[in-house]
């Protein structure tokens, strides 16, 4: 059986959300099993995993660039602080690793693309159509839509100085 070494990972850095998108499965289809687990990954899990993902790496020489999808939830409920660290650690015990985050936009500020730019990292917004729909679906805790919010997180990726973060819609 041939093996295909895996090239991308996708972690999980913030399990909660501050959109509550009524077809989000975890949360509102019956699977409590969120309510037992931590909030956010620590630091000291998010190094490990560097430790495993190098492991790997090194035992395939197949690949050449590892990729990190930072997701949630909601990734950027942890502080841009979060996100420098981790890439700067996993830069440390990951030979040519790359990264991507994907995001709802609605948290976006100057200082995430800062890092961002920073680190090459680049991110990906989630969106469900034209505010219409998706503020049907894509609520957060009060049931507010959150295209508006969206849109103004979305200004500082399409800006001349974000344009490099962006990783598409």
């Amino acid at each position: 059986m041939d093996f295909h070494p895996i090239t991308d990972f996708t972690v999980k850095v913030h399990s909660r959300c501050n959109l509550n998108c009524d077809y989000y499965y975890e949360y509102n289809q019956g699977n409590s099993g969120w309510t037992r687990k931590p909030k956010f990954m620590s630091m000291p899990v998010f190094r490990r995993l560097c430790e495993r993902i190098a492991e790997h790496f090194a035992a395939n020489d197949q690949i050449e660039e590892p990729f990190i999808s930072f997701h949630g939830g909601e990734p950027l409920m942890r502080p841009p602080e979060f996100f420098d660290e981790a890439m700067t650690l996993a830069r440390e015990i990951i030979p040519k690793v790359r990264f991507g985050l994907q995001t709802n936009g609605t948290l976006l500020q100057p200082e995430f693309v800062d890092v961002f730019l920073k680190h090459g990292l680049r991110a990906g917004v989630s969106l469900d159509g034209p505010e219409v729909i998706n503020d049907r679906h894509r609520v957060d805790h009060q049931g507010r839509g959150s295209f508006q919010r969206l849109r103004r997180g979305l200004k500082h990726l399409r800006h001349a100085r974000g344009r490099d973060a962006w990783g598409g819609l």
